[in-house]
């Protein structure tokens, strides 16, 4: 049997065609209506779905879901509980050591405070024994000017020796001393001019 094929021209769409057919009158209702009441009609379930009207087993299922619920809640807020009791001992512990190493800190402060403030009385001790000293010096040096009598006369001329270039090899010979205080001789009229 051979297939008729329909011109596309003569196919018409639903709602034209439901419209021609139907005569309208006064008494029968428009096509519209006839969808609205189609549409509001209530269709038989087939029973794929009829167990979820059933109240008989919402009730356990939502008490299980429930308590299911509340288990998980439990279990997840026990496991906080214990990882926070973890965190707050480990804590502790960080603190404990903390304070263990604040407690050497202080004892080494206080022990180098202590050696500092002993090096600074010793300073101020060693100033005082240098000021003293010196003064003492001073003292005997004034002292010492005073009674002293007045250094040779070789040693006058061994500093106008020294004075014209001479080296203090030669001026020891010259004068019969030792090089030693010909040196010394020499030293101090180079540090007197």
């Amino acid at each position: 049997m051979p297939i008729r094929s329909t011109p596309l021209h003569c196919l018409q769409p639903m709602k034209s065609v439901a419209t021609e057919n139907i005569p309208t009158t006064p008494d029968t209702p428009s096509v519209n209506t006839l969808a609205e009441t189609v549409s509001t009609v209530n269709i038989p379930t087939t029973g794929t779905f009829s167990f979820l009207k059933s109240s008989d087993l919402y009730e356990p299922t939502a008490l299980l879901c429930s308590l299911l619920l509340v288990g998980v809640l439990f279990f997840l807020s026990y496991r906080k509980k214990q990882h926070l009791h973890y965190r707050l001992q480990h804590t502790e512990k960080e603190l404990s050591s903390v304070r263990k190493e604040l407690n050497n800190i202080q004892e080494e402060l206080s022990t180098l405070l202590d050696g500092y403030q002993t090096a600074q009385r010793f300073q101020r001790n060693m100033k005082e024994a240098e000021q003293t000293i010196q003064l003492g010096q001073k003292i005997t040096s004034q002292r010492y000017d005073k009674a002293s009598p007045q250094p040779p006369e070789k040693y006058h001329y061994a500093q106008r020796l020294a004075q014209n270039g001479m080296l203090p090899e030669e001026i020891a010979a010259t004068l019969a001393i030792s090089s030693q205080e010909a040196a010394q001789v020499v030293a101090l009229t180079r540090l007197a001019a």
